[in-house]
């Protein structure tokens, strides 16, 4: 996963996708497992990245999220489904054969937060009934300073070096040199809730846009150039409500934030020493937050349930009265089963052409990441199917979720899946963002800047002493950790 454009095939063509979903399938189930007698060490298939274990039938148990948003489809899978679920149970029956296991998911736990509070219970009783757990980032952070989560560089089998990992992203994920979440090949929540822009192509070109998709590929797409396709269209009342037309409409009230990230802003950096700093209220923040003010003005956008439920922005794009919807990618797939016009996704725009690159983050709310709990009964057999799991999740689950359900499920055209490329590569973590729940700033004062006219430098001073503390203690109790 170190580059998703170079390591993921382009495909231009429904009949292309086809073609290689096919070869998915076969890849998935041409290896015939070797039949062994004994739990260890079997000769190893010399293409095979992971060793050859027979594990002797032992069950490898996943606490899965099942939130009415993303749930973990990657997870669990079976035949006569689509073509995502039917790819998932290929994979997981050949692991399951190749190694002699058994892999079994509790997805029994509908809020995010029940995830977290079975996990308590089963270690605070002593029990191992998981083996892997996913959990919301908005609670892995609390599981980790409670102590419940292994410290991932402390077991065997999983390199991170090899393919299936990103290494940038891992590292963002790290708190106190240490890993206890993570994301791979095999996870897929993390992606489907990359935040998006979608892009009314055909309504652009009603109203005499240049060609938006050739800016993003020169690299000129900037919040300059959005402000200036991003128009209103009140009724005769003079007054912006549901039924009028709008520049911007986001699924969500804190998108403001995904659109500061994207002007290259962080919450909490780190320089080449690790020290870290607060920078929300720096001078190239307070520059991004004046252009995200005229941008999410009353006149051009709405977020979220301003007007009733958080379906009103889907349902307004769809209705063909916004030029612009930001949202999540997998937001996609609805839009490519009921859209009736051109649409195509787009990255965040950049600050300014001096950038160089697009950036983009996932939400802390339904995106998810995994790591090895301490009820785990083995670690190091926890390790070794996450490996397995990511490594042959890369050109299969992976590549069918990236080829056909966003390729080509739901994306019509070569525009719609090249920009699909782009936003996946533009994915970022930001550390602030990732355990913000622990330093309690959880965005509330960039979202009232933007929102207001209010000093983002005055509002980060009210809050500066408890933020940079819980930040400190959130370092400290990592150190104390066993």
């Amino acid at each position: 996963m170190t580059n998703l454009k170079s390591k993921l095939l382009k495909i231009g063509s429904l009949l292309l996708a086809l073609l290689l979903l096919l070869t998915t399938f076969v890849s998935c189930t041409v290896d015939e497992p070797e039949e062994t007698e004994t739990q260890g060490l079997v000769e190893e298939a010399a293409t095979d990245p992971v060793p050859h274990y027979d594990w002797g039938g032992r069950n490898f148990n996943i606490l899965a999220l099942n939130n009415p948003y993303e749930p973990n489809f990657e997870l669990v899978g079976e035949l006569g489904g689509d073509i995502m679920s039917d790819t998932v149970y290929h994979r997981n029956n050949w692991i399951e054969e190749y190694y002699n296991v058994t892999i079994t998911v509790d997805d029994s736990h509908t809020e995010d937060a029940d995830g977290l509070e079975a996990l308590k219970n089963v270690i605070l009783a002593d029990d191992y009934d998981y083996d892997l757990a996913f959990l919301a980032r908005n609670y892995m952070g609390t599981a980790i300073t409670s102590g419940y989560m292994n410290d991932l560089d402390a077991v065997s089998y999983i390199d991170f070096s090899n393919e299936w990992y990103d290494s940038d992203t891992l590292e963002t994920m790290r708190v106190g040199g240490r890993l206890f979440h993570m994301v791979s090949d095999f996870s897929l929540v993390d992606k489907a809730r990359i935040n998006t822009l979608y892009y009314n192509r055909d309504l652009g070109s009603e109203n005499q846009h240049p060609d938006i998709v050739q800016m993003v590929r020169d690299k000129q797409w900037t919040i300059e150039q959005m402000l200036i396709y991003t128009k209103s269209d009140p009724g005769g009342d003079g007054k912006m409500d549901l039924d009028d037309s709008w520049g911007l409409v986001a699924g969500g009230k804190e998108f403001p934030i995904s659109f500061w990230s994207g002007l290259n802003n962080k919450i909490v950096a780190f320089d080449e020493e690790e020290n870290w700093s607060v920078e929300v209220a720096n001078e190239h923040s307070m520059n991004s937050i004046a252009e995200l003010r005229k941008l999410f003005s009353e006149d051009l956008s709405f977020c979220g349930n301003k007007f009733g439920t958080y379906d009103d922005p889907h349902d307004t794009f769809l209705d063909g009265r916004a030029f612009f919807y930001a949202s999540s990618l997998s937001s996609i797939e609805s839009l490519g089963e009921n859209a009736q016009f051109s649409y195509t996704p787009l990255p965040y725009p950049m600050y300014d052409v001096e950038q160089g690159r697009y950036y983009t983050t996932n939400d802390n709310t339904y995106g998810a990441t995994f790591g090895i709990p301490t009820c785990a009964a083995d670690a190091d057999f926890s390790a070794f199917m996450v490996e397995v799991l990511s490594w042959k999740s890369s050109d299969t689950t992976l590549t069918t979720y990236y080829n056909t359900v966003c390729k080509v499920k739901s994306s019509y055209d070569e525009v719609c899946a090249e920009m699909v490329d782009v936003v996946i590569n533009s994915l970022v973590f930001d550390f602030g963002l990732v355990y913000g729940s622990q330093i309690n700033l959880k965005t509330k004062i960039l979202l009232e800047s933007i929102n207001t006219t209010k000093d983002i430098s005055g509002l980060y001073n009210g809050v500066k002493t408890p933020t940079e503390n819980k930040i400190e203690n959130l370092f400290n109790s990592i150190e104390a950790l066993d």
